[in-house]
This record gives C-alpha cells, sequence and structure tokens, in this order.
C-alpha cells in the first residue's frame, strides 16, 4: 500500500517548497491541487514549460505524481458567469494536465462533480430532468 500527501497540507509553500517537504518526509506520492502556491497563469500560458518544471522537481524530490487536482469551487455555482469562468478554467488547464502526464485529473466540489461530469460528457440536465447537449468540447 502507498500513500501519497497533498500539496495543500502546506497551502503557506510554494509548489517547490511543499514537493520538498513531502519527500523529505519520506512520502513517494504527491497530490498537486491548484491554488495557493500553483502557477496557475504559467500552467495555462505555457503547459510544456510549468508541467516540465514540476515533473523535474517530483524527480528531484524523488516522487511520482498522484493526482492532479484543479481546485474549481464555482463550476456547480447557480451564477452562470462565475460557473463558466471555471469551466473555461478547466478547458485551459487540459494541455497542462496532458504534459504533465497526470494519471488522474479532479476538480470542481463535491456538489457539482455531477454536472461538472455532466459537462466533461457534453450532456446537461435541463431543468425538467431531460438531457439537453451543451457547447463543451469532448475529453
Amino acid at each position: 500500500m502507498y500513500f501519497s500527501c497533498h500539496t495543500w497540507a502546506f497551502h503557506d509553500l510554494t509548489l517547490v517548497e511543499a514537493l520538498g517537504t513531502i519527500g523529505r518526509l519520506g512520502f513517494r506520492y504527491a497530490d498537486i491541487g491548484t491554488g495557493a502556491g500553483f502557477p496557475t497563469n504559467r500552467a495555462v500560458a505555457q503547459p510544456k514549460r510549468a508541467a516540465a518544471e514540476i515533473r523535474d522537481e517530483l524527480v528531484i524530490n524523488n516522487l511520482q505524481l498522484a493526482d492532479l487536482y484543479l481546485m474549481l469551487p464555482r463550476i456547480s455555482s447557480d451564477d452562470e458567469e462565475r460557473r463558466r469562468k471555471d469551466l473555461d478554467l478547466f478547458k485551459a488547464l487540459l494541455p497542462f494536465a496532458a504534459e504533465l502526464k497526470a494519471p488522474g485529473v479532479a476538480g470542481g466540489d463535491r456538489r457539482g462533480r455531477k454536472r461538472f461530469r455532466a459537462y466533461c460528457r457534453g450532456t446537461a440536465r435541463d431543468d425538467n430532468g431531460g438531457e439537453s447537449r451543451t457547447d463543451s468540447a469532448q475529453y
């Protein structure tokens, strides 16, 4: 059995510092999440470079990536504009996740996972329980 440690455990550190701490604690797997210390802007603008830098840090600290968690708390918001911003950020981070070779990508919040999965499949439920097509790309 293997255990991983999440970078959020060290939210007051940069991602590099958090990965170093996780490695020094003896963990061999790390979960990485967006939020404090995560280079979101660079991951969107330069996905190959940002992913390579993080992969290098994983190697330096003798770690393997267990999961990438995209903290998108408004993805299930009833406010269409706020939800759209998080969905757009999710789509913008997919090239980074692919370059990082993340074994898993999680996102959203507990309340919105069903809506989030439906969006990724390109379908959503309308208010009457019927299925309707969204404008999303297929992932």
